[in-house]
C-alpha cells in the first residue's frame, strides 16, 4: 500500500494534489483518504487542510507455468493448390457443420398464422 500526506487550502485540493503525486485517479476504487486536519482561520493565520491518501495495490494474479506439450504430434502438412482448395474448404465446412449439429439444439418451427381477412 502506498500513502502520502498532503496539505492545501481545502480538503479537495489536498486530495487532488496527493492523487496527482501518487499518479492515480481520485475516483479509482483502490484510493481512499482520511482528513487529518480541517482548514481553519485563526486571527492572523490560516491553517491548511491536511489529508492522508492511501492507494491499495491489488494483488497480482498468480502466474501459472506453461508446460510444453508432451509428445505432441506434428501438424499434418497439406499442400493447397487451386484444384484442391475447394475440396478442402468443403471438408472443413462439413466438419464445422457436424460439430455445430452435435452442440446445437434446434427448436421446432412454428407455423405462422395467415393475416386476418382484410389486412393484406
Amino acid at each position: 500500500m502506498r500513502s502520502m500526506e498532503m496539505s492545501a487550502k481545502t480538503v479537495e485540493a489536498a486530495v487532488e494534489a496527493a492523487c496527482e503525486a501518487l499518479g492515480v485517479d481520485r475516483d479509482d476504487i483502490h484510493v481512499s483518504y482520511e482528513v487529518l486536519e480541517f482548514p481553519a482561520r485563526k486571527l492572523f493565520k490560516t491553517i491548511p487542510a491536511k489529508v492522508l491518501v492511501k492507494v491499495e495495490e491489488p494483488e497480482p494474479a498468480p502466474v501459472e507455468e506453461v508446460k510444453p506439450a508432451e509428445a505432441a504430434e506434428p501438424a499434418e502438412v497439406v499442400e493447397i493448390s487451386d484444384e484442391t482448395a475447394p475440396a478442402l474448404e468443403q471438408e472443413v465446412v462439413d466438419e464445422m457443420v457436424a460439430e455445430a449439429d452435435d452442440e446445437t439444439e434446434i427448436p421446432p418451427r412454428h407455423r405462422r398464422r395467415p393475416p386476418p381477412a382484410g389486412c393484406g
